[in-house]
């Protein structure tokens, strides 16, 4: 019933990171395991990687009914469907949302629904974002459950599962 998938612990899963592309490898890692399915995303800016590409207009057009959220940030908007979402557990399957790092805001705006999400913050450091990763770790990571460090995208999808799996006995120690 819908008040048993309210009162549920968590939902499903948030993955977000400093590389999208990693982020999305490990999702779809998961997704071998049958139980997992990513949640399509959409944004009014054609070159996001892992997120659907929906004018600006139609997608404002769009009642805020129909989403689980809508996020209007300064140059993008990124919504995400309700009746996605609902078919997914309705299906159940855990859902799992890809959001980037400049994104991650989402997490707040979601809290504030009747859905929680376990999210994780897949960190991956290189040559390339070594600028970025002293800000992830002041002030973007602060927002998630979990901080991974990117090893091998098999183990952090075995991690992922795992710590779902203990999310109602405990096991890992979540910032929540």
């Amino acid at each position: 019933s819908e008040n048993e998938v309210r009162n549920k612990l968590y939902h499903g899963i948030i993955i977000s990171g400093n590389d999208i592309a990693e982020c999305g490898k490990i999702a779809k890692k998961l997704e071998d395991f049958q139980i997992y399915k990513i949640i399509r995303v959409v944004s009014d800016r054609k070159e996001k990687s892992y997120y659907a590409y929906i004018e600006k207009e139609k997608l404002a057009a769009i009642n805020d009914e129909f989403f689980l959220l809508k996020n209007k940030m300064p140059d993008e908007m990124v919504a995400i469907f309700m009746q996605e979402f609902k078919e997914i557990v309705e299906g159940a399957m855990i859902p799992i949302i890809i959001i980037d790092r400049d994104a991650v805001e989402i997490i707040g705006r979601i809290s504030g629904t009747d859905f929680k999400f376990m999210s994780f913050y897949i960190y991956n450091e290189n040559e390339d974002n070594k600028e970025a990763s002293i800000y992830d770790k002041n002030n973007v990571i602060a927002k998630f459950n979990y901080s991974i460090d990117d090893k091998s995208v098999f183990d952090v999808a075995a991690l992922i599962d795992k710590l779902w799996n203990l999310r109602e006995r405990g096991g890992g120690l979540s910032r929540d």
